[in-house]
């Protein structure tokens, strides 16, 4: 199937919390299923313990001479649409497996990287939190939909915060 959890049989393979399906007909390819959580700590932690438990032994056993990314950003937790609501990932995270594959990228293939940017299916801006101690990178992407019609200066929504995260961190390793 074109995408994860188009078909019955895909669904299955997420839901059944197995790390992949371990088809010998494709053995480099990695399915690594992550359930639905509840709130930005709890994404983070899941998704960056599969990376680095997972994906990462099994990338620099196989050694790529090149790294491609499709760097989509549909698992960003105000992308609702694009990840249903089980992911709650933010920028700092999509940073960080860019770094991490970045560096394995160094190891094994004299750091060549190539990344497709795909971006997000359903972005929306998001009230701001009713409290003062919210973090200052997320409040610019929390624009109500009415008050970024009036703001005349439009600020960076959470794709947009993404990508520059996803960018920022190949400068850093092209650097």
């Amino acid at each position: 199937d074109y995408y994860p959890g188009n078909s019955a049989n895909s669904f299955e393979l997420m839901s059944s919390g197995k790390e992949s399906d371990n088809d010998p007909a494709y053995p480099n390819i990695l399915n690594i299923p992550l359930h639905k959580t509840t709130n930005k700590a709890e994404s983070a932690a899941l998704f960056r313990s599969k990376v680095e438990e997972v994906l990462l032994p099994q990338l620099r056993a196989f050694a790529p001479e090149l790294i491609m990314i499709s760097a989509g950003f549909d698992g960003h937790f105000e992308d609702i649409k694009g990840n249903n609501g089980l992911s709650h990932l933010v920028e700092d995270d999509y940073e960080w497996i860019t770094e991490q594959l970045c560096q394995v990228a160094a190891e094994t293939a004299g750091g060549r990287v190539v990344s497709v940017l795909e971006g997000g299916y359903h972005v929306e801006r998001k009230a701001p939190a009713p409290t003062p101690a919210r973090n200052t990178r997320r409040q610019s992407s929390a624009v109500p939909k009415s008050d970024a019609k009036k703001d005349s200066t439009t600020r960076p929504g959470a794709l947009a915060l993404s990508v520059a995260a996803h960018v920022k961190a190949l400068e850093a390793a092209a650097n």
